[in-house]
């Protein structure tokens, strides 16, 4: 209530000491005259394999828009044009500075209000991650106008941020490592149950986050489902997409973590049991050699994990697993031809 009284006066009161003002209300709906201003998307980076990824997809875009120094004044829904990454708008004119948020692929809205900071809606527009996994990734961008909306008002292309990561599981062709273990699936362990569409803190000049952005009510209490990986190759290894993550002080008891689960041959090749293995992710940037605290997880970060030897079976249940007998390379995409984005 009180935040509903200061924001009345905010509006009322200049109102009150210029006598009249031209300037549209900010916090009515966008109704009557508006411009539609044309841009395009890119999610910038993108690895993809044959056919449509997951990663690239945007099902839906909506604009939150801020004017001034007035905060969250309203939201538009954008329209996708002819072509996949183009887009138009509908903004109302006016003559003061707007920041519009570009989020894709999340409905929900109902925790926003007129006059909200950007950190209040960092904090509001969370979400959920569930057992499953995601059918469409959240996405985000931001653009700023100065000056003001007009008929001559052109914003170009704008980069989307994925709001989680991914992590992507093969098998080494070397030294027979492929004859001896048959991976089978790849699960994660401990996953956050929330994620925070739009990053705390990111770098709007290369669109990179150094730390994660874990909501405070987010809990790290859901395994995934098994995702199958018996077809996985080093050229076509499994994906899964996975929230961001803290990097913990006990990493053994709390880390978010892989389970994979595989077939150990050995010297028995008729084996046909599977045992499960636990595989902790860190991220090795190839550009620069410095490593990330194990379990620490960026968005739109793109995990490989390359297993390069199995030397006996794993666990018997998924939750008992150890990384005792499995060998990996773990890297991010950190140098020019594997960039470090999606």
């Amino acid at each position: 209530m009180m935040k509903r009284i200061l924001l009345y006066l905010y509006m009322v009161l200049p109102l009150l000491l210029n006598g009249c003002s031209d300037r549209n209300d900010p916090y009515e709906p966008l109704t009557g005259e508006n411009t539609q201003i044309s841009f395009s998307l890119k999610v910038e980076n993108m690895h993809t394999r044959s056919g449509e990824d997951l990663s690239e997809i945007i099902d839906h875009l909506e604009v939150l828009v801020f004017e001034d120094t007035y905060g969250y004044t309203y939201r538009t829904t954008a329209e996708k044009g002819e072509q996949g990454n183009q887009y138009s708008i509908r903004l109302r004119p006016g003559d003061v500075d707007v920041t519009l948020l570009m989020i894709a692929n999340h409905t929900d809205f109902q925790e926003l209000e007129i006059g909200d900071s950007t950190g209040d809606i960092q904090e509001a527009l969370l979400h959920p991650f569930p057992a499953e996994g995601l059918n469409l990734i959240p996405m985000y961008g931001e653009v700023s106008i100065s000056g003001g909306i007009n008929s001559e008002t052109t914003i170009g292309e704008i980069t989307l941020l994925r709001s989680v990561a991914a992590v992507e599981v093969s098998v080494s062709s070397e030294q027979g490592v492929r004859e001896k273990f048959l991976l089978q699936t790849i699960q994660g362990y401990r996953v956050n149950n929330q994620i925070q569409v739009i990053p705390s803190v990111v770098d709007t000049s290369t669109w990179k986050v150094s730390n994660p952005s874990v909501p405070f009510v987010s809990e790290s209490i859901i395994t995934t489902s098994f995702i199958d990986a018996e077809d996985a190759t080093e050229a076509t290894p499994a994906r899964m997409y996975l929230p961001e993550a803290e990097a913990p002080a006990n990493v053994q008891s709390e880390a978010t973590c892989l389970i994979v689960g595989g077939i150990y041959r050995g010297s028995n090749p008729s084996n046909t049991e599977v045992t499960y293995y636990r595989i902790d992710i860190r991220g090795e940037s190839l550009l620069t050699g410095q490593v990330q605290p194990t379990g620490q997880i960026l968005r739109n970060n793109l995990y490989r994990i390359k297993i390069t030897d199995v030397t006996g079976p794993g666990t018997t249940h998924p939750e008992e697993a150890d990384g005792q007998s499995i060998v990996t390379t773990i890297s991010d995409w950190g140098d020019s031809e594997h960039p470090l984005e999606l």
